[in-house]
């Protein structure tokens, strides 16, 4: 079988099911072995460990197999290297890989190419660059493609880290309409968990939560590990923001227990970052004594994950965890040495001000957000002084 297709045959497969498609690669790839087919070895071992990598599990050792047998400019390797690389963090080497210069056929796998290295430039805050590559990834796939409804979802999400929230659930429905066409369950999915984000960020809580509830209809708790937990970690965000402890807790012990299980950088971080935002909302409850202790175990979790968000250049993100820092530093105030954390906290404010307006972020609602809480500490600092 020649590898164009199979990836079209896999491709079917997977716009109903993931798992069959997965099974699908699988197949050939053990066909290809035992009739010495180069080509389809590589092509489908590859595809596969792509497909593992998208779905949150490791490559199964698949790319370190072919890295022997494939140029280094081969198409399905560099994508495959390039997921690899984003899954362990590592976005700024991924742009790297992903613009080495290939050759294929196949112009869905170039789409894939160009939406791998649209999103690693969109992750990292170099917008202008995401959307050039994002205008090629649409131009050069198939206006009836899933994977066309999967850059629109990328597209939402570079939208939302520019705090465009209307452009972000824009594109979120246009996949939601494509998921709808080519009834693909994993891209409706992605879309309603998209516009669930935006409905975090609004403080639109009762829509948000109405939209996990339908997406949870749509994965598998056995199977969907990434999915799942991604699910797990915007309900725990809702009901932090509701002050609603008693749902995060024991939710938070099964996505605890699940984590090892995923090979997601991005996620992990989300994590660790709602796992400091549950140990301020039990400050907040009186649940735990604040202590110099307690307040630098806090501490040692928000800035771990900003120094992983600030090596990538993922800098909204960090500002959001610096605004956390500061509100940790404000309980500060309470205990026996107050001074040194009131000007950690303004210092932690001004920072995450900086950070946005290094990417251009600064009239964006957040960064009026920060300037004014900026004001307002200054002013409470005069106040206490005079």
């Amino acid at each position: 079988m020649h590898p164009l297709e199979m990836l079209e045959e896999g491709r079917m497969l997977r716009q109903q099911d993931r798992g069959s498609a997965l099974h699908y690669y699988e197949q050939q790839m053990q066909k290809a072995a035992i009739s010495h087919d180069r080509e389809l070895w590589l092509a489908s071992s590859l595809t596969l460990a792509w497909e593992l990598l998208e779905s949150g599990q490791n490559d199964r050792g698949l790319i370190a197999q072919t890295v022997s047998v494939a140029n280094p400019d081969y198409p399905y390797l560099i994508l495959a290297q390039g997921r690899f690389l984003m899954a362990e963090g590592k976005f700024l080497e991924a742009i790297r890989l992903l613009q080495t210069p290939t050759k294929s056929d196949d112009l869905e796998l170039q789409g894939l190419i160009s939406d791998a290295l649209a999103r690693c430039f969109s992750i990292t805050h170099q917008f202008d660059q995401a959307q050039a590559h994002f205008d090629r990834a649409t131009a050069l796939l198939s206006p009836h493609s899933f994977y066309l409804g999967f850059v629109s979802i990328h597209l939402g999400e570079m939208e939302l880290f520019k705090q465009n929230f209307d452009y972000s659930e824009d594109h979120a429905q246009n996949a939601l309409e494509l998921s709808m066409q080519t009834e693909d369950n994993l891209l409706r999915f992605n879309a309603l968990v998209l516009l669930t984000k935006n409905s975090l960020r609004r403080h639109r809580f009762d829509t948000a939560r109405a939209l996990i509830e339908d997406s949870q209809t749509l994965v598998d708790p056995e199977t969907d590990l990434l999915e799942v937990i991604t699910l797990s970690l915007l309900q725990m965000e809702a009901s932090c923001h509701d002050e609603d402890l008693p749902s995060v807790l024991p939710l938070w012990e099964y996505t605890v227990s699940r984590l090892p299980e995923l090979n997601d950088w991005q996620t992990q971080q989300q994590a660790n970052h709602l796992e400091g935002k549950i140990g301020l909302g039990k400050i907040e409850a009186g649940l735990v004594n604040l202590d110099e202790e307690g307040l630098e175990k806090l501490e040692d979790i928000f800035l771990d994950v900003a120094l992983n968000y600030e090596e990538q250049q993922i800098y909204s993100c960090q500002a959001l965890v610096l605004l956390d820092i500061a509100r940790l530093y404000s309980f500060g105030i309470r205990l026996p040495t107050p001074y040194q954390f009131q000007g950690k906290s303004l210092r932690s404010v001004e920072q995450a001000g900086e950070l946005l307006k290094q990417v251009g972020l600064q009239e964006t609602n957040l960064g009026r957000e920060i300037e004014q809480l900026y004001d307002r500490m200054l002013d409470h600092l005069s106040i206490a002084d005079s």
